[in-house]
C-alpha cells in the first residue's frame, strides 16, 4: 500500500515543526477491509487508543482522499486525554488539504503541531473534523482496534464498537538527558573562567578514553610567562605538573598505572600546599602516586580537555564528568566517598563544581554552548569547537555518576550523649541528611569500616568518648562523618538530699514516735541559708501542742514548735555550712544542741499527737509548707532524752540502726550525687522499723532539688569504731575554744608537756605533735567538721571532740 504525505507538504506543513529524531510505530487499526465516510464540520470523526510506549506522540497517520465527497480548505486534529471528549484538550493541529487523489483514500501523515506527552497504558481519543465547508473522505474499518473505539458527532458512542477509524500513531521515545561532555582530541574544550590555582588544591573528575598521548582534563597556563599547573593523561598515566619558565623546571607527579582502558575512572589530585610530597594522586580511590610538585605560578588562562599556554594544544579524546575544584585538600575517604555521586554544590572549600548534567543524549544541542559551575561562584565555561550534534563532540548519556544522585548532606546529631557511670545507655541516634537514606556508624574519623547498627556506649568508665555518624544513600556515596563525643561522668554515691524550698518534702508514718509528754530526742544535719522560715523535721498534728518540730526562722535561728507551746533559742545556722541540731525532751526539760553544744533549755509539757512525719516541711491541715531551702542529712527519731555526751559521741557518723530507743532512722545515703535519680523515689528507714518515707516534689536530676554528695557524714563511718565510751581516764584539762575556727590550747595540770594526736572521724591521723600546756594547735587549714584529739601525758590517755567551724 503506497505512503503518501497528503498535499500538506503544499499548504502549511512549512508551518508546522519538523522533528529529526526518530519515530516509532505504536498503535495500528490498519485493515484492507472498511468503508469509507466523510469528514466535515457537521460530521467530525473521533477514535480512542490505548498508548503503547511512553514517549512524545508527533504524528498521527489516516486513510483520506476523494471517493464522492471532497471540498478543499482547513481541517483540524484535536487530542484528547482520556477515553472519549470529556478530558482535557493536550494539542489542536489545523492543516490545509487543497487537493487529493480522486476515487480512493490513501495514507496520510499528519504531523502535530506540538508533541504530546502520552503514557503507556493511558488511553487518548482524537478528533478529525473539516471546519468551515471544508469535507473529505476518510477510512473506517469494521471493528479491529481492541483498546479503544469510535466516535462521531462530537463524541456520540453509539457506533463505538462496530467501527474504528483507520489509523497509526508515531511516538517519538522521551529524550535522555546528558550526563557528561565528549571531546574529539581535535578542537574541544572549555575556557573557563579564569581563577587562580590555590596552593591548596584537590582536583577530580570521572573520565573515559582510550587515546594515547598528552591530554589535559583541566590546565592554568600563562600564553607568555609560561606558566603552567596540568592536570592531565600523559602517554595513559595520570599526572599533575607545574611548569616555572623562569626556572627551566616542570616538577610532576605521575600514577604507576595506565588509564586509557575506554573504561570510566574516578582520577584525583591533592596538593596540600608548597611543601615537600605534597601532591598525591587517586585513581578509583586508591593512592597511585604521590611526590612534590611545588612552583609557585601566575596564570591567565583556565581550559578544560586543553590548555592555552603560546598556542592551545594537548586536546582530550573522550568523555568528562563530574569536574571538581577545592581549595582544601581532601583525604582519601572524602574522596572515596564522594566519588560515584553529585555534590551538593555548597560543601566547604569548593571553588568549582561543574556536573555536565546539561543538553540531551546525542541530539541537537546547538544552543547549549555554556559550561555551568553548580557553585554560587559563577566560575562558568564558554564550550569551543565542539559540534553538539550526533554521538562525538557532544553532550551524551552514560556516565556512571547518576544524575540526581547527590552526595547526601551531614547527619543531624545531638552532642555531648552525657551519661552518668553505670546509667543504661541506649543506642546513639542520628537524623539522616537530605538525599540520604541510612546511617554509617564509625569508632575512628577516617578509615575503618562502618556499620549500619547504632553503637550502645558503655558507661562503666567515666570519660569521654567519639563515635562518627555519616549519611549514605543507595548508590553508595557518603556524607561527612559527624562526631557525637559521649560523656561518662564519674558519679559519687549520694550522702543527702536537697530540698528547693518551693515543694520538696518527704513524707512518712511511724506510730513508734513518742507520743503525748513521753521522753524523746530529734537530730539531723542540715546545711541551709535560708532567710525564711523552713522545716528540718516535724511530727504530729496541727492542733494546740499536739505537734513537734524543728524549723529554722527566718533568722537561721533553731526553733521547736508544739503548736503555740514554742522554743527559739538565738543560735543562727543559715551560714550555709553544716550543722549537726539535736533537740531532747525527758519529759520536763526541752533543750536544743547545735554541733553537740547546748545552745538552750526551757520546761514544757508536751500532748504529740499524730504520727505523721514530715522532713523538709509541715503537714499544715491541707497543705504542706514552711518549706525548707536546704540541705538534710541523718534524721534519727529516738524514744528517750540523750545526753549531750551520747550525742557528741554519735552525731559524726552512722549508727548501726539497732541503738536501743532508735525508731526510726534515714541515712540518706541512696542515689548518686546530681545524677538522674529520677527512680529513686523513697527515703528508707535504716532502723529496721520499716517506715520508709516517700519523696515528693522533687526534680531528681541535677544539683538541686535532688539526692547530692557531700555530707559532713561519711558513708560507712560507723559510730562504734569512733565511740568514746570506751575512755576511762579524765584528766584535769581543758581545750578552748571548742568549736574553734583556727587554733585550739590545751591547758595541762602542772604544765606538762603532752604528745597530741588529731583524727578525723575515719580514723585517720591528721597531724601529731608535742605541745606545752596552753601551747596553740593550729587547725586553720583544717576542713570544717568533727575531730578527735587525743593526750597522752603523764602515761594517761584520753580523747575529745573538737568542732572546727
Amino acid at each position: 500500500m503506497k505512503k503518501k504525505i497528503l498535499n500538506v507538504l503544499l499548504f502549511l506543513i512549512t508551518a508546522l515543526p519538523f522533528y529529526s529524531i526518530s519515530q516509532t510505530l505504536d498503535q495500528s487499526s490498519e485493515s484492507s477491509s472498511g468503508i469509507d465516510s466523510g469528514a466535515n464540520a457537521a460530521n467530525p470523526q473521533g477514535q480512542s487508543f490505548t498508548a503503547g510506549v511512553t514517549g512524545d506522540l508527533t504524528q498521527i497517520s489516516l486513510r483520506l482522499g476523494d471517493t464522492g465527497a471532497f471540498t478543499p480548505g482547513d481541517f483540524q486534529l484535536t487530542i484528547y486525554n482520556g477515553n472519549g471528549y470529556g478530558g482535557a484538550v493536550l494539542n489542536t493541529t489545523t492543516l490545509n488539504i487543497s487537493s487529493t487523489s480522486s476515487g480512493l483514500t490513501e495514507e496520510y501523515a499528519i504531523v502535530l503541531s506540538s508533541p504530546v506527552s502520552i503514557t503507556a497504558g493511558n488511553m487518548y481519543t482524537f478528533d478529525f473534523r473539516g471546519l468551515g465547508s471544508a469535507s473529505v473522505n476518510f477510512r473506517a474499518n469494521f471493528a479491529n482496534y481492541g483498546p479503544g473505539g469510535y466516535y462521531f458527532a462530537s463524541g456520540n458512542t453509539g457506533l463505538y464498537n462496530t467501527y474504528d477509524i483507520w489509523f497509526k500513531t508515531f511516538v517519538s521515545p522521551p529524550s535522555s538527558p546528558a550526563t557528561h561532555l565528549n571531546f574529539d582530541g581535535i578542537d574541544d574544550y572549555v575556557t573557563l573562567t579564569h581563577y587562580e590555582r590555590p596552593e591548596t588544591l584537590t582536583i577530580e573528575a570521572m573520565i573515559k578514553t582510550s587515546s594515547f598521548g598528552q591530554e589535559q582534563i583541566i590546565g592554568w597556563a600563562h600564553p607568555t610567562n609560561a606558566f603552567t599547573a596540568e592536570f592531565k593523561l600523559d602517554q595513559n598515566k595520570l599526572t599533575y605538573g607545574e611548569w616555572n619558565q623562569s626556572l627551566g623546571s616542570f616538577l610532576k607527579v605521575e600514577s604507576s598505572i595506565i588509564i586509557n582502558d575506554n573504561n570510566w575512572h574516578h582520577v584525583a589530585a591533592v596538593r596540600s600546599g608548597n611543601g615537600a610530597n605534597n601532591v598525591t594522586l587517586y585513581v578509583d580511590g586508591v593512592s597511585v602516586g604521590s611526590g612534590t610538585v611545588n612552583h609557585s605560578i601566575s596564570s591567565q588562562t583556565l581550559n578544560i580537555g586543553a590548555y592555552t599556554n603560546a598556542t592551545t594544544d594537548q586536546f582530550f579524546n573522550g568523555d568528562i564528568d563530574e569536574l571538581r575544584v577545592w581549595n582544601v585538600a581532601l583525604s582519601q575517604t572524602e574522596i572515596q566517598n564522594r566519588a560515584s555521586c553529585e555534590l551538593q554544590g555548597n560543601e566547604t572549600g569548593l571553588v568549582a563544581y561543574y556536573n555536565f548534567n546539561q543538553g540531551n543524549d546525542g541530539s541537537n544541542n546547538s544552543t547549549e554552548t555554556t559550561l555551568v559551575d553548580i557553585t554560587s561562584n559563577a566560575n562558568n565555561g564558554s564550550l569551543q569547537g565542539f559540534a553538539l550534534n550526533g554521538t562525538i563532540s557532544n553532550w551524551l548519556a552514560g556516565s556512571p555518576v547518576v544524575s540526581g544522585s547527590i552526595v547526601p548532606s551531614n547527619p543531624g546529631v545531638t552532642t555531648p550523649v552525657v551519661y552518668n557511670q553505670g546509667d543504661t545507655a541506649t543506642p546513639l541516634t542520628a537524623t539522616v541528611g537530605t538525599n540520604g537514606t541510612g546511617l554509617l556508624w564509625y569508632t575512628t574519623a577516617t578509615g575503618g569500616t562502618g556499620s549500619t547498627t547504632a553503637p550502645t556506649p558503655s558507661t562503666s568508665i567515666a570519660g569521654s568518648t567519639s563515635f562518627w555518624v555519616s549519611s549514605v544513600n543507595t548508590n553508595g556515596c557518603e556524607s561527612e562523618r559527624v562526631e557525637i563525643v559521649v560523656t561518662v561522668n564519674a558519679v559519687t554515691p549520694a550522702t543527702h538530699l536537697d530540698f528547693d524550698g518551693v515543694d520538696d518534702y518527704v513524707s512518712a508514718n511511724n506510730n513508734l514516735l513518742p507520743f503525748g509528754n513521753n521522753s524523746r530526742t530529734v537530730e539531723a544535719w542540715v546545711r541551709t541559708s535560708t532567710t525564711t522560715i523552713g522545716t528540718i523535721v516535724n511530727y504530729g498534728n496541727q492542733s494546740s501542742n499536739q505537734r513537734f518540730g524543728v524549723l529554722v526562722d527566718g533568722s537561721g535561728q533553731v526553733l521547736v514548735i508544739g503548736e503555740f507551746n514554742d522554743y527559739t533559742t538565738s543560735t543562727s545556722i543559715n551560714d550555709n555550712n553544716w550543722h549537726h541540731v539535736a533537740v531532747t525532751f525527758d519529759g520536763i526539760l526541752l533543750t536544743i544542741y547545735v554541733d553537740g553544744v547546748n545552745v538552750g533549755s526551757t520546761n514544757k509539757t508536751y500532748a504529740t499527737t499524730g504520727d505523721l512525719i514530715g522532713i523538709g516541711s509541715t503537714y499544715r491541715t491541707t497543705f504542706w509548707g514552711e518549706l525548707l531551702d536546704g540541705e538534710i542529712d541523718e534524721v534519727r527519731f529516738w524514744n528517750v532524752a540523750r545526753t549531750q555526751s551520747e550525742i557528741q559521741n554519735k552525731m559524726s557518723c552512722e549508727l548501726e540502726g539497732t541503738e536501743t530507743g532508735l525508731v526510726g532512722y534515714y541515712k540518706f545515703n541512696q542515689g548518686n550525687g546530681a545524677a538522674n535519680n529520677s527512680t529513686i523515689t523513697t527515703l528508707s528507714d535504716s532502723s529496721g522499723n520499716g517506715n520508709t518515707g516517700v519523696l515528693n516534689g522533687f526534680a531528681l536530676n541535677g544539683s538541686s532539688s535532688n539526692w547530692l554528695d557531700g555530707s559532713s557524714i561519711t558513708t560507712g563511718s560507723n559510730c562504734s569504731t569512733l565511740s568514746l565510751d570506751a575512755f576511762t581516764t579524765e584528766l584535769d584539762f581543758s581545750i578552748y575554744p571548742n568549736p574553734t575556727k583556727n587554733t585550739v590550747s590545751i591547758d595541762l595540770k602542772d604544765n606538762n608537756k603532752a604528745e597530741i594526736t588529731i583524727y578525723d572521724l575515719n580514723g585517720r591521723v591528721i597531724k601529731s605533735q608535742i605541745i606545752k600546756s596552753k601551747e596553740k594547735i593550729n587547725m586553720s587549714e583544717l576542713a570544717n567538721g568533727i575531730y578527735l584529739i587525743k593526750i597522752i601525758t603523764n602515761g594517761e590517755i584520753i580523747t575529745k571532740r573538737v568542732v572546727k567551724q
